[in-house]
């Protein structure tokens, strides 16, 4: 996660990851089996697919929900190739122009409402759908959290928040952070440093608890050290699971949150979630209200 930091700052640019396939308008396949198991195309990874779900009758005639490929992209570039794919697809598969993924058995995990976060695409729900032959049927979900998260807080303001893009509570999230933290500091009547900023990973911990990593500046000096020592601390009064766990485009949980941290002379404490990343805003981070930022960030994909 630190890697993905630094990396991020380096080439300033997020793209869509190259080992998934889409979903829909905008949700990713975590994985890339249902293409790699195809036969025609010999477990070759250079072929991405945009699916969707189809009504089809089977072969007894009964109406099914496939999952079937829209279309069909080579990551050269190799547009003829595609289409010479996707003919040799129908030819074998399809169903008219159709082709359902009947040669496919097992489960496909499905990342909804992905955004680029940092070196990584993530989004807190994560769903496994049981597919036979292509057909889907039914759906179970993963979600790997527990209690009440200040995700949860945020959509409990209803005049506030919409339910809208999970992204959209983000900011939210750091906002009852910051509170609790400024709270508990005055507190535990800590000492006055002097004014500091830093680029801060907190992770979740399988307890629930946050241990907090300085990603910048790289190297500290002393009174940073005991200024952050004071705010983990502070944060070890907590109660658990403050942060939902998110997930990766590969499938792996993401536990941390990336956070702009600045702190006061007067003791007061204020985060910023890197969901705000702008290689050209200032500090890397735009500063602008909650509820606004999801436009900038959206997943697309086009396919010619």
């Amino acid at each position: 996660m630190k890697n993905g930091f630094y990396a991020t700052l380096t080439k300033g640019e997020q793209t869509l990851p190259q080992n998934c396939d889409l979903k829909g308008k905008a949700n990713l396949l975590v994985g890339k089996d249902v293409l790699s198991s195809c036969p025609l195309l010999a477990n070759n990874l250079d072929w991405q697919g945009w699916w969707v779900g189809e009504a089809l009758e089977d072969r007894t005639g009964r109406e099914q929900r496939y999952l079937t490929l829209y279309a069909l992209n080579n990551y050269s570039g190799d547009t003829i190739a595609a289409t010479k794919m996707r003919h040799a697809l129908a030819k074998k598969y399809g169903k008219g122009n159709i082709i359902p993924a009947a040669w496919y058995t097992g489960l496909i995990g499905e990342l909804e409402q992905p955004v680029f976060y940092m070196d990584f695409t993530v989004s807190p729900y994560l769903s496994f759908t049981p597919v036979k032959q292509g057909i889907v049927s039914g759906q179970e979900m993963s979600m790997k959290f527990s209690n009440q998260t200040y995700d949860d807080e945020a959509r409990n303001l209803k005049r506030i928040v919409t339910d809208g893009h999970w992204i959209d509570r983000i900011d939210y999230e750091q906002m009852f952070f910051s509170h609790d933290v400024n709270r508990t500091w005055a507190e535990s009547n800590r000492k006055a440093y002097a004014k500091e900023k830093f680029s801060l990973l907190l992770v979740t911990e399988e307890n629930g608890g946050i241990t907090i990593y300085p990603l910048l500046p790289q190297e500290l000096t002393d009174n940073q050290k005991y200024l952050l020592a004071d705010l983990q601390e502070t944060v070890d009064r907590f109660p658990r699971w403050c942060f939902r766990y998110l997930y990766t485009s590969d499938g792996r949980i993401f536990p941390a949150r990336y956070v702009y941290a600045s702190y006061a002379p007067d003791g007061k404490w204020t985060f910023i979630d890197y969901s705000r990343f702008d290689p050209k805003a200032k500090d890397g981070i735009q500063d602008f209200s909650p509820l606004s930022f999801y436009e900038k960030h959206k997943l697309e994909w086009t396919t010619e």
